[in-house]
């Protein structure tokens, strides 16, 4: 086999077909500086207080595709259509900490309920190396205020790169309160519960949490955000290891172009990310080629070895060559 990086990013040769999941209630990606919640159904695009932050280059290289705050504020508007209680979730979100502060932290999100007092809120504290990850919301038994906190230090999240963090919440269990942290793809803590009175629950009812929520990027107070953020993901409920793997991988990777073997079956796709057209040379006769978005849904099939992507949306897609011996290969490809 023979790679050729882009960007120095990595090649992950094993792809699923189980791709980011797309039932999220929230999405912000900030190309080009955009401040709108991509979910179609719901409201929450981004108002901005303040003028200084800036657009920056992405992960994957992808100039003024990421944001950095700056210490402005970002809040998005209610999602009036979320009535009902959220009672877990899963907050997916890139961050690169490239400023040095002499705060003790810095207050990175914050997702609000529309009653007041039960929210969620993650800070840094670079001094530390360490990430804090704070629930409150209300026991429905005792109708008690309670406050949980989760500290993670990991001094590699800190080294000026960027890093994917998911912060996943069960808070349908009557019993306790699990809070689990993946940094990069990886299940960092695992906590079951954190002594905030949960465990006194008697009539089986969940805690109540979110509802009609609201979305934050660095809080309107002295430990505003200043560094850089990007791909923003919120889920009303608790995503597998699995689909937090895909969002871990997703644009992960870009490259010129990648020679493939799968037995005799020898293949070239090129160029790689693209604009308009992807062209494929193989040893042997291609029969068909399926291009898939993220979703797993077909929106291209050529029996061509030169595909007209064009007309493609921007992002990242699966493409299958099939040759005339029914081997296949898959690979992902970036449409830019």
């Amino acid at each position: 086999m023979k790679i050729k990086l882009w960007l120095g990013l990595v090649l992950v040769s094993n792809l699923m077909l189980s791709q980011v999941p797309s039932d999220y209630i929230m999405k912000y990606s900030f190309t080009n500086g955009s401040l709108q919640n991509e979910d179609a159904g719901t409201t929450g695009d981004f108002t901005q207080t303040g003028t200084t932050f800036t657009t920056v280059t992405d992960r994957g290289g992808t100039p003024n595709d990421a944001i950095q705050l700056n210490q402005d504020v970002l809040e998005s508007s209610q999602l009036s259509n979320e009535t009902a209680n959220i009672a877990e979730m899963t907050m997916s979100f890139w961050i690169n900490p490239t400023t040095a502060t002499t705060n003790t932290q810095r207050e990175i999100l914050r997702m609000q309920s529309a009653f007041s007092g039960r929210e969620f809120w993650i800070r840094e504290d670079k001094s530390q190396n360490e990430l804090s990850f704070y629930a409150s919301g209300r026991n429905t038994n005792t109708n008690a205020n309670l406050v949980c906190i989760l500290n993670l230090t990991d001094a590699s999240l800190f080294d000026n790169n960027w890093h994917h963090v998911v912060y996943r919440a069960y808070l349908f269990n009557p019993q306790n309160l699990t809070f689990q942290v993946y940094i990069d793809g990886v299940l960092k803590t695992d906590s079951s519960n954190f002594g905030c009175g949960l465990n006194n629950f008697n009539n089986g009812l969940p805690p109540q949490f979110l509802t009609r929520p609201r979305l934050t990027l660095s809080t309107n107070s002295t430990i505003k955000y200043a560094n850089q953020i990007d791909d923003i993901y919120f889920y009303k409920r608790a995503l597998s290891s699995t689909e937090i793997a895909a969002l871990n991988n997703e644009v992960t990777l870009g490259l010129e172009e990648f020679q493939e073997t799968s037995g005799a079956f020898e293949l070239k796709m090129y160029p790689n990310p693209t604009i308009s057209v992807v062209r494929i040379s193989s040893n042997r006769p291609i029969k068909n080629i399926q291009i898939y978005n993220i979703t797993g849904v077909k929106v291209l099939e050529s029996e061509n070895n030169v595909l007209d992507v064009s007309k493609l949306k921007t992002g990242v897609y699966l493409i299958k060559i099939t040759n005339s011996f029914n081997q296949q290969i898959t690979k992902r490809f970036i449409k830019s």
